[in-house]
């Protein structure tokens, strides 16, 4: 808003008598209104330039996007559960059972990071073929990719 002030008033934002002799204008315009215009339009194309990708073929669908995500946080979560299972200074303090109970969600957890892996390699196009050969106990019964990230 000021800088639509000292535009349009140009004595009058910017102007101070003392510093008169010392004033710059580039192209006709002070030189501090000059560097925010530059500083706008550099942070204007900063915030211009993921937008660029939007139309491009070469980048992701938005189901791809959105089946990658949810396997980057489902493996985040099964990692950092995992993680709690690290520490041995408290082994003497667990109760029977204990780290049975807290490694079987785990697995639960595994099973359903591999349906979203093989979603997501099914999105891009991976054959059942080419996921068999690195993963040989899965089948074509496995999971299709789910509609809403299909359709997306």
């Amino acid at each position: 808003m000021l800088l639509s002030r000292a535009l349009l008033f140009p004595g009058t934002a910017t102007y101070d008598p003392e510093f008169s002799e010392q004033t710059v204008f580039v192209l006709g315009v002070h030189g501090q209104v000059f560097m925010a215009l530059v500083l706008l339009l550099t942070l204007l194309s900063a915030a211009a330039a993921p937008l660029r990708h939007l139309g491009s073929t070469t980048t992701p669908g938005r189901g791809q996007g959105r089946c990658r995500l949810a396997l980057a946080e489902h493996a985040s979560i099964l990692a950092d559960a995992a993680y709690h299972l690290v520490p041995t200074t408290r082994d003497s303090d667990a109760r029977q059972g204990e780290y049975v109970a807290a490694t079987a969600p785990l697995a639960a957890a595994a099973r359903r990071l591999l349906e979203l892996a093989v979603t997501f390699e099914r999105i891009q196009g991976t054959s059942w073929e080419q996921i068999g050969r690195r993963m040989p106990s899965c089948s074509r019964r496995s999971p299709e990719p789910e509609p809403a990230w299909r359709s997306s």
